[in-house]
């Protein structure tokens, strides 16, 4: 049910677009051509929230220092660092 409603919302925002595409070809009064670029900003960023467009992609960090020292501890061949000199 979700996705036909995502198919329909989308297939409004595309017909609202040619409207608006169309309204903005069509004026000669400047004020009308800018109400039209507001409206074609403002379905594309309904567009771009409705596909999900603008979600953080999930990122996969490495950390390969941490994992050799981590294996390091593991397998018993760690040693710890010398100790820092006082501060003074």
């Amino acid at each position: 049910m979700a996705e036909s409603m995502v198919a329909r919302r989308d297939a409004e925002l595309d017909d609202l677009w040619r409207l608006a595409q169309a309204q903005y070809v069509g004026a000669d009064d400047p004020d009308i051509k800018l109400k039209a670029i507001n409206t074609l900003r403002g379905l594309n960023e309904s567009r771009r929230k409705l596909n999900g467009a603008d979600a953080p992609e999930a990122l996969k960090v490495v950390l390969e220092a941490a994992s050799a020292r981590l294996r390091a501890i593991e397998g018993g061949e760690f040693t710890p660092p010398d100790p820092l000199p006082p501060l003074g």
